[in-house]
């Protein structure tokens, strides 16, 4: 049941022009919670999701994947999921970051404005008078959208 799940859904993702993000299955026969979490690179719309999970659903009952209930949950990353996929830093730019970035003596957090982005790292603007920090997606751990609020 799990990778032929996990395949179908993929699948279905794909197909309907996102990427996905995560994954899981909880739950027992009857009572399984299947979430998925999904992105474009536009961002994800409720229409985004009451497709994705009609496709899904309509591919795991064909094909009699799951005995028993199940509930199909479909959602966005959300602001509070850091991002995974470099391809997610780009519906970004101009936003506010908070990061967790590698060093020599750890890791550091460094927070900012993302004011650049190529296929190497990301551009943090800090403040008006501090240079733009050039940060490769090899040294950061962590990258979180900070709310506008």
């Amino acid at each position: 049941m799990g990778d032929r799940l996990k395949e179908i859904v993929e699948s279905c993702v794909a197909k309907g022009s996102a990427h996905l993000i995560d994954y899981g299955v909880r739950g027992e026969r009857g009572t399984r919670v299947i979430e998925v979490v999904v992105d474009t690179e536009t961002g994800v719309t409720t229409d985004t999701c009451s497709g994705l999970s009609r496709e899904i659903i309509a591919v795991i009952d064909k094909e009699g994947v799951l005995q028993g209930g199940y509930r199909l949950e479909v959602s966005s990353p959300g602001i509070e999921r850091p991002l995974r996929f470099a391809w997610q830093y780009r519906k970004h730019m101009g936003r506010e970051f908070m990061l967790s970035v590698r060093n020599e003596q750890g890791s550091e957090k460094q927070t900012g404005r993302l004011s650049g982005i190529d296929d190497g790292g990301i551009v943090l603007q800090s403040g008006k008078k501090e240079e733009p920090r050039r940060i490769s997606f090899d040294a950061i751990i962590e990258a979180r959208v900070l709310p506008p609020w």
